[in-house]
């Protein structure tokens, strides 16, 4: 029997605040799993434990351009939104946000800079020069846009 559970897919930035807003207005926990996609069971696993602690669960995935130094490497990164969201949905996901870059950079945005020190050279930011001051932007935009 097919389930009845049909996950929510937001692409605009004005859709999600409008839902996360909604849901706050109600008192409803809302949990958030952040991804650039390609899921794995270890994003399913942190969407399951979201699920445990909180009301509601949003997923996001978002290949952020500024994470990769490399243009080569951000074309080659796996695209498998459908296969995400089978997943997601199968996991008993909420929502999934996932937006375009142009939804979420505007087109001559100068992005902050920030000094991390070694942490630039080590994990993925040896191999992708650029990537964890990318993650530091996206996430700064996530707090400074008050989303889960």
């Amino acid at each position: 029997m097919p389930s009845l559970f049909v996950m929510k897919l937001i692409k605009e930035i004005h859709s999600l605040s409008h839902i996360v807003s909604r849901k706050k207005h109600e008192n409803i926990s809302i949990g958030f799993v952040p991804t650039m996609g390609a899921l794995h069971e270890g994003h399913i696993s942190l969407t399951k434990q979201s699920l445990l602690e909180n009301e509601f669960t949003i997923a996001s995935i978002f290949v952020n351009p500024l994470q990769f130094n490399n243009p080569d490497d951000l074309k080659k990164y796996p695209r498998t939104l459908d296969r995400d969201m089978q997943m997601l949905e199968a996991a008993g996901c909420n929502a999934l946000f996932a937006p375009e870059a142009s939804e979420v950079y505007i087109e001559d945005e100068q992005p902050l800079q920030f000094d991390l020190g070694n942490l630039a050279n080590v994990m993925e930011g040896k191999f992708r020069p650029g990537h964890f001051a990318g993650v530091l932007l996206i996430s700064e935009k996530r707090i400074s846009s008050n989303l889960p």
